[in-house]
C-alpha cells in the first residue's frame, strides 16, 4: 500500500513539474562488459524513444497520462527495437503500471488501470518444480511469467491460503523461491513479469576513497569525510556522509551532506521542506544495476542544490528499500555527491547452509566494519 501511494505521488509530481530544461551532466553507469553505443543523460522519454525509432519507420504513440520522465541510461549494442524495450523496461521497473506493445507500424505506450486485488484461490503446492509452480501462479494471479534459463528448476512448497490478496500471494511465493535461489528478482517487462537473478559484483573503491558498509549495501566516499549512523523507530536507519566541517555552521550557509535512508517500506523522504522545495525535474536511471527514481531542484531560500534518488530494486531476497539524497550543496560538492550516489550497490550474497533448520539459505559476504563516526551530526528535519 505504501509503495502504491508513493508511486502515485511521484507520478503526479512528474506530470505537474515537468522536466528540467537544462540538463545537469553526471556519470552514466556503463553497461557491463560492453561499451555503450548510445548514452542518454536526463533526456525526456519521448525524445529518447523518437531518437531510437527514427531510423526504423515505426511511429511512436503514447497516451496522454504517460509522464515524459527524464531518462538516464547507457544502452547496449543492438537493434533500435531492443534498445526501446530496454528503455521502457527501465521505466516500467520504476512505474509498474506503464505498459507497451509493438504493432505492425507503431510502438504503443499506455498506463494500465490498477487491478482489483481479489482474494486468491488455488491448491497447496508440495515439492512442485519451479516452472510448473509458475504456471500454477499464472492461473491464480492472471499474470504472465518468463523465467531466465539460468534459474534452476528447484522444488517449491507453498500454501496460498495464508495470503489474503493476489499481490501478497505473489510476493510470498517469490520470497519462498528466493530462499532457494539467492538474488532472485521478479520485475515487470511489458506484458510479462521477468524472473531472473541479480548478481552484483564486488567493486573496489577508487584511490582516495573508503568503503561504507550497511545492511546488504555498500557505498564509497572520500577519505577524511565524516560519517554518522542514526537508528529510528520502525526499523529505519539513516546514514549521513558529509565533508569535514570547516568552522562553526552558519545559518545562511548550510552544511552539505548526503543521507542514505534504509527502511523496510518505500517512504518518500524529502531532503528539503515542502515550502522551500523548488523541483526542477524527475527521471529514472539505474544505480548499481538497480532501477531508481530521481528528483532534483534548488532550495527556494538559499539557492543550494538538492537531489533525491529512490531505489526500487524489486529484489525479493533483499528486504530493504533505500533513498539517497543530498541538500545544501553548491557546485564545489555536487559532482562528488553524485559520485557517491552512483557508487551505491548491493553487496554480493553467498549461498550457505542453515544448520538450525536444514534449509538452503543466504549468507552475506564477510566484509570489514564501517569506520567509526568522527563527530556528531544532527539528524533533525530537513532545512
Amino acid at each position: 500500500m505504501l509503495r502504491t501511494r508513493f508511486l502515485a505521488c511521484v507520478l503526479m509530481g512528474a506530470c505537474c513539474a515537468g522536466i528540467a530544461r537544462g540538463q545537469d551532466p553526471f556519470a552514466v553507469e556503463p553497461v557491463e562488459g560492453r561499451r555503450p553505443t548510445r548514452a542518454f543523460s536526463r533526456v525526456p522519454l519521448r525524445t529518447v524513444l523518437w531518437t531510437l525509432l527514427r531510423p526504423t519507420g515505426y511511429a511512436l504513440r503514447l497516451s496522454d497520462d504517460v509522464p515524459d520522465l527524464a531518462v538516464t541510461i547507457a544502452l547496449r549494442e543492438g537493434e533500435p527495437r531492443e534498445a526501446a524495450d530496454e528503455v521502457l523496461g527501465l521505466v516500467a521497473d520504476a512505474f509498474p503500471e506503464i505498459r507497451w506493445r509493438w504493432e505492425d507500424d507503431a510502438l504503443l505506450i499506455y498506463r494500465e488501470p490498477p487491478r482489483v486485488d481479489a482474494p486468491p484461490g488455488g491448491s497447496v503446492l508440495r515439492n512442485t518444480p519451479l516452472r510448473e509452480a509458475l504456471r500454477w501462479l499464472e492461473e491464480v494471479t492472471g499474470r504472465s511469467y518468463r523465467v531466465d534459463d539460468r534459474i534452476p528448476n528447484v522444488p517449491i512448497t507453498f500454501d496460498p491460503s495464508k495470503s489474503p490478496t493476489r499481490s501478497q500471494l505473489e510476493r510470498r511465493f517469490f520470497e519462498i523461491v528466493a530462499r532457494r535461489i539467492p538474488g532472485l528478482t521478479a520485475q515487470q517487462r511489458s506484458q510479462q513479469v521477468l524472473v531472473t537473478i541479480h548478481a552484483p559484483e564486488a567493486i573496489e573503491p577508487p584511490p582516495g576513497w573508503q568503503r561504507l558498509i550497511g545492511a546488504q549495501f555498500a557505498v564509497y566516499y572520500p577519505l577524511g569525510w565524516e560519517y554518522q549512523r542514526n537508528e529510528l523507530p520502525r526499523g529505519v536507519v539513516m546514514h549521513f556522509i558529509r565533508p569535514q566541517r570547516q568552522g562553526p555552521p552558519m545559518r545562511n550557509r548550510p552544511d552539505p551532506r548526503l543521507c542514505i535512508v534504509q527502511s523496510f517500506e518505500p517512504r518518500p523522504f524529502q531532503s528539503v521542506r515542502s515550502e522551500n522545495r523548488v523541483e526542477e525535474g524527475m527521471g529514472v536511471l539505474r544505480v548499481g544495476g538497480l532501477t531508481a527514481i530521481e528528483l532534483w531542484g534548488v532550495h527556494a531560500q538559499n539557492g543550494r542544490r538538492w537531489r533525491e534518488v529512490h531505489v526500487a530494486s524489486g529484489l525479493v531476497g533483499y528486504p530493504y528499500h533505500y533513498s539517497l539524497y543530498y541538500a545544501g550543496v553548491d557546485d564545489e560538492y555536487q559532482a562528488v555527491m553524485d559520485q557517491i550516489i552512483h557508487s551505491f550497490h548491493l553487496r554480493p550474497r553467498l549461498v550457505g547452509w542453515d544448520s538450525m533448520d536444514g534449509r538452503l539459505g543466504m549468507m552475506p559476504q564477510m566484509e570489514s566494519p564501517p569506520p567509526p563516526p568522527m563527530m556528531p551530526m544532527p539528524s533533525g528535519p530537513p532545512p
